[in-house]
């Protein structure tokens, strides 16, 4: 969802759910976003540079994964901002606009007197009503990284889909296991719900759960559409890194759908999806 949140000194402040909607008309503006503040995050609004950008801090997590895309958007001169996760619902721009609060800022914010535990609301009016200094949006002299999309192991015709953001799920992803470095929010479960077959089961990382469940909110709405949800600690791996949840994941909270599966809080999630997989031809022969 797009809402234009306020308008002043010749620039337009636009709320988004998530970055993974940013496009060519928000260059040049401020952007508000839902999304956690991880690496493939980042990486969007490089591709369609804002001149401000405001991200959750989604706990800021295990090796600060969830504000290492705002460090990054230094390289561009844009002004990147964490926003608490526990001030605003992570996956609700709105929210973050209305009650945000200022978590991190990266040096070209702190150069344009963006503070930590500012609100979000009145740091953006204060920036825009002030001749202070205004950021310089260049090319970025690093190449972008493709995100992460692969197989990380499959088994008796399941494959494990690993993939940094949950916006890269493909049709062809039906009936597999997908682990995705996107939070666990209504944003990415609603991603989920378009696909007419969706995964086996899919993984999400928590964003440090957040204001209201909002980092695991989204696993409701899949148990809800019949498709088998669960999500890693934003402590054991790091958020937009899915390697790394494959690799070292712990789950921190299961969906309905997914305990029936046999998926509990507290094992690894590669020891819990192995587990799943050697036990699969007997659920099937049952």
């Amino acid at each position: 969802m797009e809402n234009v949140v306020y308008e002043g000194n010749d620039n337009t402040v636009v709320a988004l759910d998530t970055i993974s909607a940013i496009s060519e008309q928000h260059v040049g503006k401020i952007v508000i976003c839902g999304s956690h503040g991880g690496m493939s995050a980042g990486e969007y609004c490089e591709r369609h540079p804002a001149s401000v950008v405001f991200y959750n801090d989604a706990g800021f997590g295990k090796d600060y994964a969830g504000v290492a895309g705002i460090k990054n958007l230094d390289e561009c001169g844009i002004i990147g901002l964490g926003i608490c996760h526990t001030s605003a619902r992570i996956g609700d721009g709105l929210d973050t606009w209305e009650n945000g609060i200022i978590s991190f800022a990266n040096e070209c914010a702190k150069q344009a007197h963006f503070r930590v535990g500012e609100p979000v609301k009145n740091a953006v009016k204060a920036y825009l009503e002030s001749s202070g200094v205004r950021s310089s949006v260049k090319a970025s002299n690093s190449v972008l990284r493709p995100m992460v999309r692969e197989v990380a192991h499959e088994q008796g015709g399941l494959k494990v889909m690993v993939m940094d953001s949950i916006s890269i799920m493909k049709p062809e992803d039906a009936g597999h296991i997908v682990i995705s470095g996107s939070n666990g929010g209504v944003p990415s479960a609603e991603f989920v719900c378009q696909f007419p077959l969706g995964p086996k089961i899919v993984f999400f990382n928590d964003a440090g759960i957040g204001k209201e469940r909002a980092g695991i909110l989204g696993i409701d709405i899949l148990d809800e559409n019949d498709i088998a949800c669960a999500a890693v600690s934003y402590q054991s791996a790091r958020i937009s890194d899915a390697r790394d949840m494959w690799a070292n994941g712990v789950l921190s909270y299961c969906g309905k759908k997914a305990r029936e599966l046999g998926f509990i809080e507290g094992d690894k999630l590669g020891d819990a999806v192995n587990r799943y997989l050697e036990l699969l031809p007997n659920r099937t022969k049952g």
